[in-house]
This record gives C-alpha cells, sequence and structure tokens, in this order.
C-alpha cells in the first residue's frame, strides 16, 4: 500500500515526515504496560497511513542501530584486546624459540639436572676407585694394575670438570644462559594468561551485548482510518455561526446605542 503513496523526498526523516504530511503527532507513554501509542492527525487517511507506517520503520531502524552500536562498542574494544594478547603470545614463543636456537639449549633446566646425574655418577665411581686404589697401595704397594687405576682415576676427575664447567664457571655455561631462557618463559606464561583473559573478556562481551538489546513489537500495525474524526465540520459552522450572530448583535445594539444618543436636528 505504500507504493500507492511514495514519498516525495529522498531523506527518510521524521523532520522531512512531518514538514510534508503531518499536521501533529502524538506519542502517549505507558509505563505500567510498556508500550507507546502513536496518533496522527493529517490532511488525508492515506497521508496518516503513511505516517504511521513510517514512524514505525524510522523506529525500528533506530533501535537496530542503537543495538548495532551498544553491540560493536563492547564486542570491538574486547576483539582489540584479544588481537594485542595474541600478539604478544605470539611474539613471546617467537623469542623463545630465537634464544633456543642461538644457545643450542631446549630446557636449560632439565638439561642442567642431565648433567649434573651425570656428574654425581662419576663423583661416585671415582670414589670407589680411589678407595680401591688406597686399598690396593695398602695392602700390595707393587700391583702393577695401581698405575692404569690412578690414570682411570684422573680421567674421572677431568670428565667431572667438564661436566661442571657446562653448568657453571664459564659465560656459555646453563647457569649463565637460565637467566634469560627464565625471563622469556615466564613472559610466555603471562602472555598466554592474557591471552586467555581477553578471549574470556570477548565472550563475555558478546554475552552482555546480547542481554542489552532492546526490542521493538507492534502490538497493533497501522491502518487507514475509516471517518475522519477531525475536521468536525457542523461543528464548526455551528461555531462560526453563533460567533457572527453575536457579533452582528453587539454592532446592531452598538448601532442602536449612538442613534438614541445622537442629537436632534
Amino acid at each position: 500500500m505504500l507504493s500507492r503513496f511514495p514519498l516525495p523526498f529522498s531523506d527518510n526523516s521524521f523532520e522531512s515526515l512531518f514538514k510534508y504530511y503531518g499536521k501533529r503527532v502524538d506519542a502517549l507513554m505507558d509505563t505500567e504496560a510498556g508500550t507507546a501509542v502513536i496518533k496522527v492527525e493529517a490532511f488525508t487517511p492515506q497521508d496518516a497511513y503513511i505516517i504511521n507506517r513510517q514512524l514505525l520503520d524510522l523506529s525500528e531502524a533506530l533501535v537496530n542501530r542503537l543495538n548495532e552500536r551498544a553491540r560493536t562498542k563492547g564486542i570491538v574494544e574486547a576483539q582489540r584486546q584479544v588481537d594485542l594478547a595474541t600478539q604478544r603470545a605470539r611474539n613471546s614463543r617467537i623469542s623463545l624459540a630465537q634464544y633456543r636456537n642461538a644457545k643450542s639449549l631446549i630446557d636449560p633446566e632439565k638439561q642442567a639436572v642431565g648433567v649434573l646425574e651425570i656428574s654425581n655418577s662419576m663423583i661416585g665411581e671415582r670414589a670407589a676407585l680411589q678407595a680401591q686404589l688406597d686399598i690396593m697401595q695398602r695392602l700390595t704397594p707393587n700391583n702393577p694394575s695401581i698405575p692404569a687405576m690412578r690414570d682411570r682415576i684422573k680421567a674421572i676427575s677431568v670428565q667431572i670438570s667438564s661436566q661442571d664447567s657446562r653448568i657453571v664457571g664459564t659465560g656459555s655455561g646453563i647457569a649463565s644462559q637460565l637467566g634469560g631462557y627464565e625471563n622469556l618463559l615466564v613472559e610466555q606464561e603471562f602472555a598466554t594468561e592474557s591471552l586467555t583473559s581477553a578471549n574470556a573478556a570477548l565472550v563475555q562481551a558478546r554475552a552482555e551485548a546480547q542481554r542489552q538489546q532492546f526490542y521493538l513489537e507492534r502490538v497493533v500495525d497501522p491502518n487507514t482510518p475509516d471517518t475522519p474524526l477531525l475536521p468536525k465540520r457542523f461543528i464548526n459552522i455551528l461555531i462560526v455561526f453563533a460567533a457572527s450572530l453575536c457579533l452582528y448583535f453587539i454592532v446592531w445594539m452598538f448601532a442602536i446605542g449612538i442613534l438614541e444618543h445622537a442629537p436632534e436636528d
């Protein structure tokens, strides 16, 4: 039905709508029922119908824009935080991988534990050989295996020193590289926790935006009036007639008064 009465302007705004079609628009709010009643006075029934339909369409568009703005504002900010946290987590992983490649270390803590275990086993072996050597030197000082045992103990001591130097004592030791590795590891943990929190905030923002949706429900669709309420022609004619009659009597009484008090020639 709207196609029969096209709007003669390009922007479907309230101001243009009222300026062209409308005479008066009343919006009555019922706070108890939560409804709004729109009453439109126009020059023709078709104009009143068009105004009502356009008012509802514009109101629905406004509600949709408000919903979109409220939803987009919170979600966009939450998404931005997720993107920042994702980039931080990615950078931390890249930095940790580069550090491992540069230092030729996978996990300094586990590697240090492995080196210590090897060193401790060799220390135990050296102690056993040393005790055996002491017994042989005391009981059989001329035993031909004593020099070989001494060389073996000496070789084990060299290996123990070598293993200890892998952990401490040099700039390339595991202990000196452990601090940088732990800093990168802590940064990765913080970045992961930040990403988890940002994702949770994004989910919460979407749920909050869904809960804050506004809705406009049409209880009754507008229709074309069957009988015009205005103008009340018969009453207006009576009012004009009564006013004219009163004015006539006032002028007549005024003229009679002037004639009665006029001096006689």
